[in-house]
């Protein structure tokens, strides 16, 4: 007798139940007494089994589930791991678990007798047995083991259902790497169904014919994502899954009192060993006839070398559709390749027996179906991709006209991109198979969408700032003509041409996006930034053309066309009985009203609400001239025009001072002894010769004013370069000198008040212009 294996890691400590010579252990009645603590549990107690294919991650699971310590594939080597029928006590818990050899190992090939054999016994002794299938292999009748459950299943009818009446099973079905693309409901719907098919044709004794499997079993379904590629949401749903078997308040419970086998538990090595004698020595699980051995082994045989041949005739086309080319007519072709391999399966394996024959030709045609298939996605995968490049190429031709009809257009080329890509997707199917194209165009029509709306929402905005643009250029040519050309309702028509030009901006743009179907939402909000935008616009241009330099021009000119020029625009020389105090304070009151004019935006906030739709406008943003800076700007200004205003009261002394005759000819005989030197002299001579011609021939041609002007500008340039201190003492110097003088003394007065622009405001009183304050008083600049 071959001694048991026991493998004891910490805490917990399994045994071989099975070994994979079938041989049932001695010691699992020892285990439940002494190692398990079970033995007197009574019917407290369960059994869990799992079951699947081999490499499938069934021991992982198990032991993320309950803490158990059975041996795992080592991925490197992906050899099978699992041998025979393994049990261990969930930790810290009534449970016991059953690792099953996995199916389909290479190791066993095609000997299934033990895969049926462990099937069979654990279904026969589990309250819950688990199927661990991948999704990939949803659908398909190998990979999911359904041959295998419905031998089980028969036999199962035949030696067990009968003894034990209606106790149910659970079978739970754990669908791994799943992915989430098909629905868990439609994956369980193809599960159910193909179980339920199953189990009406599986042969039952005459009294359970009306039978179901619901009868029987009960279904639950449920998925875990991929481990190694989503590792932390795997972990994450195992602890979810773990309640369902610990949490008795779970609604999700496993462990129904209708799944147990009614086996206390000193009784269950018993009971578990009289159901193994049972299924080992069932004939029904036993290696099928010679006959039938010969028919598969054949059939097998002449399948896989048609198979290689068919592989043969299609790689040619897998380099072109991995590089993105579509294969024209690939349904015809294909159909005509698989029919050509159906028709040598026939005439070598039709020879064999029937019902083998029948079998083994569906397997060999679903293997080729699944060859061509990833043919067909390739071929999908290439259709969509051109799809989605020409739709992309004729709505960018498209817009480049600016259509007016952009949606329609776009409609009509989604429409026909899409109708090419189901016309090719359905011709490149295999007559006779479920393949479907649902998906690829679905993603196909995601992807235009998503580009049609990014289209979309490009050519808005393209046509946003065009009418911007527009409107840019129209405010400035408005705003600087209106600002060098001031009036007394400035702002008010400022204000109704920024009206003007808006609303002719907003019908322009609403003409241009007529096609494009905006909602009345997209529309209202890209008006209220066409408004705003053109008000910040309107804001930077009124500051551009108020700057401090540009302000003081204007109020220089302003005051020199008053004050230096006469209504004909002359300039003024200035006589003795010129009333040049008048004509100071007139051009000083004229330009100090233009600068109040510029301290802020004189439009209403009702009425810049109403044009611009800013619901929130703060006071401040209308200020253009603050307090400080009107300040710096009113000095500099009356520096500027005390200067003048005092070289006007010189010229006027200057031009009526004379000479007495008596200071002339003394000044003669005085100079007589000079005048000999200078013309006795050589040097003194050529000098006073060279300045007199030069004088003269300036004078005779007309040119003697300008060289005095540029000697005049050149002396005044050198004098601004003199800091501002030199300035100021000369002007205070100046205004000593002329203390004495009552004429300019009055003039000069307004300086001594320090009177902020931006608080002066414009009223017209019997005719005459004057000036108050902000509390309403009239200022005396006099």
């Amino acid at each position: 007798m071959k001694k048991s294996v026991i493998v004891d890691n910490g805490n917990t400590q399994q045994i071989q139940l099975v070994d994979e010579n079938k041989q049932f252990t001695k010691i699992l009645s020892e285990s439940m007494k002494d190692v398990w603590k079970l033995e007197q549990n009574g019917f407290n107690y369960h059994i869990l089994s799992i079951f699947g294919s081999q490499s499938t991650g069934k021991s992982t699971l198990l032991n993320k589930l309950f803490n158990t310590k059975f041996q795992v594939m080592n991925e490197s080597s992906r050899q099978q791991t699992t041998k025979g029928i393994w049990i261990s006590q969930a930790e810290n818990s009534n449970l016991l678990i059953l690792d099953v050899e996995g199916t389909d190992g290479r190791e066993r090939g095609e000997e299934q007798d033990f895969e049926r054999k462990s099937a069979l016994f654990t279904l026969a002794i589990s309250e819950v047995l688990v199927i661990n299938i991948w999704e990939n292999m949803v659908g398909l009748y190998q990979g999911a083991n359904m041959g295998l459950l419905k031998t089980v299943f028969e036999v199962n009818m035949q030696l067990f259902l009968q003894q034990q009446g209606k106790i149910k099973t659970l079978l739970l079905f754990v669908i791994r790497d799943f992915t989430g693309r098909t629905p868990l409901s439609n994956l369980s719907e193809v599960l159910t169904n193909e179980l339920n098919k199953m189990w009406k044709d599986i042969a039952k004794p005459e009294e359970y014919n009306e039978s179901t499997l619901s009868d029987y079993f009960d279904l639950v379904f449920t998925s875990l994502p991929h481990k190694i590629y989503l590792p932390e949401q795997f972990e994450q749903e195992v602890i979810q899954l773990k309640e369902r078997f610990y949490n008795t308040e779970d609604p999700d419970y496993v462990f129904k009192s209708k799944y147990h086998r009614g086996i206390p538990a000193d009784g269950f090595s018993s009971y578990a060993e009289s159901i193994w004698d049972k299924v080992a020595y069932n004939h029904d699980l036993d290696i099928p006839t010679q006959q039938q051995l010969l028919a598969e082994y054949r059939c097998d045989e002449i399948a896989k070398a048609i198979v290689n041949e068919f592989q043969e005739d299609i790689n040619k086309y897998k380099e072109m559709l991995e590089n993105g080319e579509i294969m024209e007519d690939m349904g015809e072709k294909f159909n005509e390749v698989r029919e050509k391999a159906l028709g040598l399966y026939d005439s070598s394996a039709g020879r064999y027996r029937k019902e083998v024959y029948a079998r083994k030709r569906i397997d060999f045609l679903e293997k080729m179906n699944t060859y061509l298939h990833v043919y067909y996605l390739l071929q999908l995968r290439n259709l969509e991709k051109r799809a989605y490049g020409t739709f992309k190429n004729n709505i960018s031709e498209a817009v480049k006209d600016d259509s007016l009809f952009f949606v329609e257009s776009l409609e009509n080329h989604k429409s026909k991109c899409i109708e090419n890509f189901k016309k090719l997707a359905e011709e490149s199917k295999l007559k006779d198979t479920t393949w479907n194209y649902n998906d690829h165009l679905n993603q196909l029509i995601k992807e235009i969408d998503e580009y049609g709306k990014i289209t979309k929402d490009q050519q808005l905005n393209k046509i946003k700032k065009n009418i911007e643009k527009n409107t840019l250029t129209l405010l400035s040519g408005i705003v600087p003509t209106k600002l060098n050309n001031i009036r007394d309702h400035l702002w008010d028509e400022l204000s109704n041409d920024l009206n003007e030009t808006i609303i002719n901006s907003i019908e322009e743009y609403k003409t241009l996006i007529k096609g494009y179907d905006c909602s009345d939402e997209e529309l209202e909000n890209n008006i209220k930034a066409i408004r705003k935008s053109s008000w910040n616009m309107f804001i930077n241009l009124v500051a551009e053309e108020t700057t401090d330099n540009i302000i003081l021009v204007r109020l220089r000119e302003k005051f020199e066309e008053v004050f230096r020029y006469d209504k004909s625009g002359l300039p003024r020389i200035w006589k003795n009985n010129d009333d040049i105090d008048s004509f100071f304070k007139k051009a000083r009151d004229e330009a100090l009203a233009l600068i109040a004019l510029f301290t802020f935006i004189d439009i209403p906030e009702q009425k810049i609400r109403d044009i611009t739709g800013i619901k929130e406008l703060e006071k401040e943003d209308l200020i253009i001239i603050d307090d400080e800076r009107s300040k710096k700007l009113l000095n500099k200004f009356i520096r500027e025009i005390e200067l003048q205003y005092i070289d006007a009261k010189r010229s006027v002394v200057n031009s009526t001072s004379k000479v007495p005759a008596w200071f002339i000819a003394l000044t003669m005989v005085l100079g007589y002894n000079e005048f000999i030197t200078v013309i006795t002299n050589p040097i003194y001579l050529i000098v006073a010769v060279v300045s007199g011609v030069s004088f003269y021939a300036l004078y005779v041609t007309n040119l003697l004013k300008p060289v005095l002007r540029v000697i005049r500008v050149v002396i005044q340039d050198i004098w601004l370069q003199i800091n501002n201190y030199i300035k100021e003492a000369k002007v205070n110097n100046s205004k000593k000198q002329n203390s004495d003088d009552p004429s300019t003394s009055d003039s000069l007065s307004y300086l001594e008040d320090d009177i902020p622009l931006t608080k002066l405001h414009k009223r017209k009183n019997n005719g005459k212009q004057e000036m108050y304050d902000s509390n309403a008083t009239l200022v005396n600049f006099n």
